[in-house]
């Protein structure tokens, strides 16, 4: 057994009153709050620069009334088209236009030639750059409400602004060749049926739907032009392609009368057209197309290119 004096130093550290012996050091204590500031404001820098692209699309989202769910299902892709001649666009160098657009095949379907494939094009107001704004209305709706009565992929295709679906881009080039490449790519999927590929638009894209129909009618199964019927001119092009035009008769943008006649048009070149005129949706006649007992839809995917 020891003394007093050997308990009293094992149980009391020498130099106990010393600051820097006992870890209390001012100065390596001011060093380790610094070195542990300079890592939290690191940390969240990085975060904030991993996080900025998603708040940039979630901004532009929200500012457009365009959904989350539907800037998180579609994927956005690029197409890169020759520019020889460019005019306008966006531009890669000296030799490409860049093209945004989304795309959206639905989980859980593997199996080959099991799904359609929608196309819509989008009005005026949802032009742009950001390839986000052409997802505002059906889109949204073919992903989310629509998804179970009617699943399909869909592309959807964003017009610049300041252009017209059919406004010369080049000496060789309009957005409507633009489409049909990104319809070609999205066809290289197996999973899609390329007999039953569907064509709607809205509005401008109404027109431009006509208009992409007429130049390769034997492509599509059926095409839907709302609030946008076409030209006339084309109606003979257009005579043994399935359409159902959909017009509102108190539509203020697009005068009602502009359907009638694409649909006598057609009438009178062999055609037989479905015609669907509502009374109060305005220049919103989508709405009502869009919807799980859609009788419109419900035709449009009974239709086949194939005998």
């Amino acid at each position: 057994m020891g003394t007093s004096d050997e308990l009293t130093d094992r149980t009391v550290p020498p130099h106990a009153s010393d600051p820097a012996e006992c870890g209390d050091d001012p100065g390596r204590r001011r060093r380790r709050q610094i070195a542990i500031g300079l890592t939290v404001w690191a940390g969240i820098n990085t975060i904030v620069l991993l996080a900025e692209p998603a708040i940039e699309t979630g901004w532009s989202a929200w500012q457009q009334n365009v959904s989350l769910r539907a800037v998180w299902l579609y994927e956005a892709r690029v197409l890169s088209a020759a520019a020889a001649g460019r005019d306008s666009g966006p531009t890669d160098g000296q030799d490409t236009i860049r093209f945004g657009y989304r795309c959206f095949v639905p989980a859980g379907h593997r199996d080959e030639y099991s799904l359609p494939l929608f196309i819509f094009l989008h009005g005026s107001g949802e032009r742009g750059r950001d390839n986000i704004g052409q997802l505002l209305g059906p889109p949204d709706r073919l992903c989310g409400s629509l998804a179970e009565p009617f699943p399909c992929a869909v592309l959807v295709p964003q017009c610049p602004k300041n252009v017209g679906w059919s406004t010369p881009l080049t000496t060789s080039l309009d957005m409507l060749d633009v489409v049909i490449l990104m319809m070609e790519a999205m066809l290289e999927d197996p999973r899609i049926d390329p007999n039953r590929v569907y064509l709607c638009g809205f509005s401008m894209g109404g027109y431009g739907a006509s208009e992409l129909a007429a130049r390769c009618p034997d492509r599509f199964a059926a095409v839907v032009p709302i609030a946008g019927p076409g030209s006339p001119e084309h109606a003979e092009a257009l005579r043994n392609v399935p359409m159902w035009v959909v017009h509102s008769e108190d539509d203020r943008t697009a005068d009602v009368e502009g359907a009638r006649k694409m649909v006598a048009a057609l009438r009178k070149a062999g055609g037989h057209p479905r015609y669907l005129e509502l009374t109060d949706a305005g220049h919103g006649a989508w709405r009502p197309v869009f919807v799980r007992d859609s009788p419109v839809l419900e035709w449009m995917f009974q239709q086949r290119t194939d005998p």
